[in-house]
Protein backbone atom coordinates (compact mmCIF):
# COMPACT_ATOMS: atom_id res chain seq x y z
CA UNK A 1 0.00 0.00 0.00
CA UNK A 2 1.29 3.34 -1.13
CA UNK A 3 0.76 5.59 1.54
CA UNK A 4 0.81 9.98 1.19
CA UNK A 5 2.39 12.49 3.51
CA UNK A 6 -1.42 13.43 3.95
CA UNK A 7 -3.66 12.18 6.37
CA UNK A 8 -7.54 11.45 5.83
CA UNK A 9 -8.79 9.59 8.78
CA UNK A 10 -7.38 8.47 12.41
CA UNK A 11 -10.04 6.37 14.36
CA UNK A 12 -9.31 5.25 17.70
CA UNK A 13 -11.61 2.33 19.43
CA UNK A 14 -11.76 0.30 22.98
CA UNK A 15 -13.66 -3.24 22.06
CA UNK A 16 -13.52 -5.60 25.18
CA UNK A 17 -12.58 -8.67 23.11
CA UNK A 18 -12.15 -9.82 19.27
CA UNK A 19 -9.38 -7.44 18.58
CA UNK A 20 -7.69 -9.07 15.91
CA UNK A 21 -10.73 -9.89 14.47
CA UNK A 22 -12.27 -6.22 14.16
CA UNK A 23 -8.77 -5.11 13.33
CA UNK A 24 -8.49 -7.69 9.91
CA UNK A 25 -12.00 -6.48 9.04
CA UNK A 26 -11.07 -2.60 9.23
CA UNK A 27 -7.89 -3.32 7.00
CA UNK A 28 -10.05 -5.23 4.46
CA UNK A 29 -12.20 -1.85 4.21
CA UNK A 30 -9.04 0.14 3.15
CA UNK A 31 -7.50 0.79 6.56
CA UNK A 32 -3.64 0.82 7.67
CA UNK A 33 -1.59 0.01 10.92
CA UNK A 34 0.71 2.45 9.38
CA UNK A 35 1.42 6.14 8.39
CA UNK A 36 4.03 7.90 6.51
CA UNK A 37 5.13 11.82 7.36
CA UNK A 38 7.88 12.56 4.77
CA UNK A 39 10.47 9.59 5.88
CA UNK A 40 8.94 8.36 8.60
CA UNK A 41 6.69 5.40 9.07
CA UNK A 42 4.31 5.92 12.19
CA UNK A 43 3.43 2.36 12.97
CA UNK A 44 0.02 2.99 15.19
CA UNK A 45 -0.87 1.58 18.46
CA UNK A 46 -3.24 -1.72 18.92
CA UNK A 47 -6.51 -0.30 18.53
CA UNK A 48 -5.67 3.09 16.21
CA UNK A 49 -6.27 3.00 11.96
CA UNK A 50 -5.32 5.08 9.49
CA UNK A 51 -7.42 6.05 6.31
CA UNK A 52 -6.38 8.14 3.56
CA UNK A 53 -9.87 8.99 2.13
CA UNK A 54 -12.85 8.29 4.18
CA UNK A 55 -14.75 10.63 6.80
CA UNK A 56 -14.83 10.09 10.60
CA UNK A 57 -18.47 9.32 10.12
CA UNK A 58 -17.88 6.10 7.92
CA UNK A 59 -14.89 5.05 9.70
CA UNK A 60 -17.22 4.96 13.11
CA UNK A 61 -19.87 3.33 11.14
CA UNK A 62 -17.16 0.80 9.46
CA UNK A 63 -16.29 0.12 13.10
CA UNK A 64 -19.89 -0.69 14.23
CA UNK A 65 -20.14 -2.79 11.10
CA UNK A 66 -17.25 -4.68 11.28
CA UNK A 67 -18.15 -5.30 15.36
CA UNK A 68 -21.92 -6.32 14.64
CA UNK A 69 -20.86 -8.69 12.11
CA UNK A 70 -19.20 -10.86 15.09
CA UNK A 71 -21.83 -9.93 17.98
CA UNK A 72 -20.01 -6.63 19.48
CA UNK A 73 -22.29 -3.92 19.75
CA UNK A 74 -22.17 -0.30 21.41
CA UNK A 75 -21.58 -0.70 24.70
CA UNK A 76 -21.14 -4.45 25.64
CA UNK A 77 -19.03 -4.77 23.36
CA UNK A 78 -17.87 -1.93 21.24
CA UNK A 79 -16.76 0.87 24.57
CA UNK A 80 -15.52 3.44 22.40
CA UNK A 81 -14.42 5.10 19.58
CA UNK A 82 -12.95 8.56 18.06
CA UNK A 83 -12.43 9.45 15.00
CA UNK A 84 -10.90 12.52 13.44
CA UNK A 85 -10.14 14.38 10.16
CA UNK A 86 -6.27 15.13 9.36
CA UNK A 87 -7.10 17.73 6.02
CA UNK A 88 -2.38 17.43 6.12
CA UNK A 89 -0.36 16.54 9.04
CA UNK A 90 2.26 19.71 8.99
CA UNK A 91 -1.13 21.78 10.01
CA UNK A 92 -0.85 19.69 13.22
CA UNK A 93 0.89 20.05 16.08
CA UNK A 94 1.92 16.45 16.79
CA UNK A 95 4.54 13.85 18.25
CA UNK A 96 4.83 10.42 18.12
CA UNK A 97 6.91 7.55 19.22
CA UNK A 98 6.90 5.54 15.42
CA UNK A 99 7.56 2.07 16.96
CA UNK A 100 9.34 -0.62 15.11
CA UNK A 101 7.81 -2.71 12.44
CA UNK A 102 5.00 -4.50 13.38
CA UNK A 103 6.68 -8.35 14.26
CA UNK A 104 10.44 -7.15 14.70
Amino acid sequence: MKLKHTMGILITYDLVEKHEVIKTAMIQMGYSKVLKWQTTLIYLPNTALYHESSTPQQAIADLKTACAKVGLYEGPGLERAFAVTFDNINDYTWEAIPGKPFGS
